[in-house]
């Protein structure tokens, strides 16, 4: 990564930026203040949400970028190149009701019911399946 001419990065106030910066920082623990000085002296471009970062590299206007795993994955115009899993941050997102779905028994139909139907799917083999074959590494409950 120090290596590239011209690498793109989140901006610190966006979540792909805060993500970077906490890499960044186990970097400098694990390799030295000198490694995330060398990137950050590379640094063309903060963007203000991780596509907008991956965009900079396929448009040729960037060597390298920081993003999520998942929007790497997900164009066949870039090379993703996983961190070493001590420089991983990861990334979550959270899915919860309101209200147990167990405890409230919702009438089919309902915005209730979809909702403890969505999170049953999402809880389910099926539903982790899809959610690793985009590149999210789901845990269950």
């Amino acid at each position: 990564l120090p290596d590239a001419e011209r690498i793109v990065i989140g901006a610190p106030n966006v979540p792909i930026g805060v993500y970077t910066n906490e890499m960044l920082t186990r970097a400098a623990g694990a390799m030295g203040r000198d490694f995330t000085d060398r990137v950050m002296d590379r640094v063309v471009s903060l963007e203000s949400n991780a596509r907008l970062v991956r965009a900079k590299v396929e448009l040729g206007e960037a060597d390298a970028a920081i993003v999520y795993r998942t929007d790497g994955l997900a164009s066949d115009r870039v090379l993703t190149i996983e961190l070493p899993p001590p420089l991983r941050v990861p990334a979550r997102y959270w899915i919860a009701a309101t209200h147990s779905p167990s405890a409230v028994a919702a009438p089919a139909g309902t915005l209730a019911d979809g909702v403890s139907r969505l999170l049953a799917f999402t809880h389910s083999e099926a539903g982790q399946g899809i959610l690793r074959r985009h590149g999210f590494a789901p845990k269950r409950p």
